[in-house]
């Protein structure tokens, strides 16, 4: 059975989708827009974070937000656009800082550290093998190889 959106949610979804960039991704300022929220009456700016909250876990609602994004122009320029956007926008610091991570990760300025460490407890008999890949020669697989004493070091 497939649920109509009425035309608020119909517009939450269009807005939250990027049909106007100003809104695309961003819940609480697409529930405001679609649902005309007064956001100088107190409370109401929560009142759109809660709403665009439960919009966003209705699988309706996600579903044509989906499909609104599938079918629009998505390519490497207007994602670069819109993690701009996210980076220069100051509404939602936490959106904002997930984009400038997602910006470093992407022009590989910041390395993601890899734990070793088998958590917490040092990993022993680790065995590095290094082959020199201008070699034509091939290892012989039958012979014992022989074991090295445990090392820390990489």
């Amino acid at each position: 059975m497939e649920i109509k959106l009425t035309l608020k949610q119909e517009r939450f979804c269009q807005l939250y989708a990027g049909l106007d960039r100003e809104f695309f991704g961003n819940g609480t300022r697409a529930y405001i827009e679609a649902y005309n929220i007064d956001i100088t009456q107190k409370g109401q700016y929560l009142v759109a974070r809660a709403g665009a909250y439960e919009n966003l876990t209705k699988p309706h609602i996600t579903a044509r937000i989906r499909e609104l994004i599938d079918t629009s122009v998505l390519n490497d320029e207007r994602v670069d656009k819109e993690l701009a956007f996210l980076i220069d926008q100051d509404a939602e610091l936490g959106v904002k800082m997930n984009a400038i991570k997602e910006y470093n990760a992407l022009k590989a300025r910041v390395l993601k550290r890899l734990d070793l460490s088998s958590a917490g407890k040092p990993l022993n008999n680790i065995k590095f093998v290094f082959s020199d890949d201008d070699s034509d020669e091939e290892e012989d697989t039958d012979q014992p190889q022989t074991e090295t004493s445990p090392t820390n070091t990489l």
